[in-house]
Order: structure tokens, then C-alpha cells, then sequence
């Protein structure tokens, strides 16, 4: 199983997209910890309008 996100624009600052989708992955331990964790983690992303 494969996702794929895709970004369209001008001036698209690579680095900085990559990093924080990176920032957003679970470590071994987070991910093994489990959903009742998960939902303790704060969110980097702003809230969608």
C-alpha cells in the first residue's frame, strides 16, 4: 500500500514542507504506545478553516 501527498505552487520551499512532515511522524516508542497517546500529542499543523 502506497500514499502519495502532492504539492502544487510556485516558490514551493522543499526543505521546510519535508521537515515538517517529518516533524509529524511517530517515533517507535510513540507508535507503540498507541491510540490513547496519539491523542495526547500536540499538533504542528494550524487548525483547518
Amino acid at each position: 500500500m502506497r500514499q502519495e501527498l502532492v504539492f502544487i505552487g510556485q516558490h514551493l520551499d522543499r526543505k521546510r514542507i519535508c521537515r515538517a512532515l517529518d516533524d509529524c511522524l511517530l517515533t517507535d516508542g510513540e507508535l507503540l504506545a498507541g491510540k490513547a497517546v496519539w491523542r495526547t500529542l500536540p499538533d504542528p499543523f494550524p487548525a483547518w478553516q
